[in-house]
């Protein structure tokens, strides 16, 4: 995998693709082209800054575990831009998301959906907001928000939405759960264990593919 790692404020990257490393915090970077961040490594107390130029595209795609982490995040969007951000989250310790999605021009498509499983001690705190400037056209903005806990406190979502114009297609959604106990019961009848079963299901939760979970272990 491909790592880029910036250790500067300011930066302009095109065609990007793998692991973005940010050690300067705050780090403002312009992408340009298309994109893919298959990985997302920041500090802890970072703030991060990332601006779609015209028709830039990107789509980031990471996991997030056991972090101790309070991170601020801002995706700005200008003119015919597209946006695939997917954030998973899985920790026994304590996360503080605050991302903020700009759309600021015409005919955006954003697309943001973060999932968080918690275990033991584990919290995570989501504030998301989406802001559709005024007099733009043509956007569209999706937010997902899903938790996963046997902890029902332990997860908290703070969405929020500010369209300033009419022309828009916007949603968002938050939603937070328990372990299914029927789903549990189904896989401890096929004879595997009650804590693999859990494993199994906060797996499925995230999507975490059979790689990522081999690399785990």
């Amino acid at each position: 995998m491909n790592k880029i790692i910036i250790d500067e404020y300011e930066k302009e990257l095109t065609n990007i693709n793998g692991c973005l490393e940010i050690q300067q915090t705050p780090c403002h970077i312009h992408l340009y082209g298309n994109n893919l961040i298959s990985k997302l490594l920041v500090k802890n107390n970072s703030k991060l800054i990332l601006t779609l130029e015209n028709n830039a595209t990107l789509k980031l795609e990471t996991l997030w575990q056991n972090s101790n982490e309070n991170f601020e995040f801002i995706l700005n969007m200008t003119t015919k831009t597209n946006l695939d951000c997917r954030i998973n989250i899985e920790t026994e310790k304590h996360v503080n998301l605050n991302i903020q999605n700009n759309i600021q021009s015409d005919e955006n498509q954003s697309k943001i959906r973060i999932h968080v499983v918690t275990e033991k001690n584990g919290n995570c705190k989501i504030a998301a907001t989406g802001y559709i400037k005024a007099n733009t056209k043509k956007n569209e903005f999706l937010e997902e928000l899903k938790g996963l806990t046997e902890n029902e406190n332990s997860i908290t979502f703070l969405p929020n939405l500010i369209t300033e114009t009419n022309d828009v297609t916007a949603m968002h959604n938050a939603t937070i759960k328990g372990i299914d106990e029927e789903e549990l019961f189904y896989l401890t009848t096929k004879g595997i264990s009650e804590s693999k079963a859990k494993e199994l299901i906060k797996n499925g939760f995230l999507n975490k593919t059979d790689k990522e979970v081999n690399n785990e272990s």
